[in-house]
Parts: C-alpha cells; structure tokens; sequence
C-alpha cells in the first residue's frame, strides 16, 4: 500500500510478516481513496477469483486487500462510538468516585445520627429516672404533711397529757 509500510518484494517473508502484523487501524484515508477504485467499482480482473487463476498468493493478497477495504470502512463506524464508550466510561469512573464520596459522607451522618439517637435515648431515660424519683419524692411530702396536720391535733392533747402528768407528780 502506497505511503504505509515499505516492503520489499524479493523478501516474501518479511512481505508475509509485515501483511500479518499489519495496523489496520493506522490505515489513512488517502489509501483507501487510491484503492477504492480498484475494490469497489468491481473491476472484473481484479478480484479473488480471477486472481487465484493467475496464483493463490495473488489470490490471498487480494482478499486480504478486501477485507482491510471493508476493516476501514466498519472502523469509520465504530471508531466514534469507541471514543464515546471511552468518555462514558471515563465520565462513570467519576461518577463511581462521586458516588462512592456521597456513600462515605452518608455513613458518617448515619454514625452521627445514631450516637444522637442513642444521646438522646440516654438523657430520655435519665429525666424518666428524675420524674420518677421527683413523683416519689412528692408522694412522701404528701404523707409527712398529712400525718404531721393528722398529728397536730394531738399536739394539743399531748400538752394537756404532759400538763397532767405534770400536776399528778407534785401532788404525789
């Protein structure tokens, strides 16, 4: 091919090398534009059939001559959606990174939320404890202060006991 490798033909197993090895890929435009003539229009003494009647090896070159023609042109097809897959992967490798940062932020918030879940069970079940010492403590207040008015009106009969008792000592 015009402008691509150089081969040399008395060499048919570097030429051999150099067709196997060959970068489909690196192919230019301009090449196939030279070849198009030749591959597409259909000529009729140059194709694998009529080749192969002169030699095999023409042949194989021949289909092979082909089958890069139809590479290049399924590349022109395939080579933007290549580059659109590698930005999509690109753009889904950042968004995995985004993802995972919002998945590390979110667990600290839960860890966070939880500890002041469980804070504020703690402090829940402390002012409980408080009431219900304070509600105790209440009751008892009650208690002493019923029994001290049920008591005060024996106040004055213990006076009047002790007074009693009292006047019955100095008179014995």
């Amino acid at each position: 091919l015009r402008g691509e490798r150089k081969v040399h033909p008395r060499s048919p197993v570097r030429f051999l090398k150099n067709l196997k090895g060959y970068d489909k890929d690196a192919i230019s435009n301009e090449t196939i534009e030279l070849l198009e003539p030749l591959l597409v229009t259909g000529t009729e003494w140059f194709n694998e059939t009529t080749c192969g009647k002169v030699s095999k090896a023409i042949a194989a070159i021949c289909k092979w001559l082909y089958a890069v023609f139809e590479y290049h042109e399924k590349s022109q097809i395939v080579k933007p959606k290549k580059i659109k897959l590698a930005l999509e992967e690109a753009n889904l490798e950042i968004a995995k990174e985004k993802l995972a940062k919002a998945r590390e932020e979110l667990r600290i918030i839960t860890d966070k939320l939880n500890k002041l879940k469980e804070d504020s069970q703690k402090q829940l079940d402390i002012k409980n404890e408080l009431e219900s010492q304070a509600q105790k403590t209440k009751k008892k207040i009650t208690t002493a202060e019923t029994l001290i008015n049920s008591l005060s009106g024996e106040r004055a009969r213990w006076k009047k006991g002790a007074s009693e008792i009292s006047d019955e000592k100095k008179r014995l």
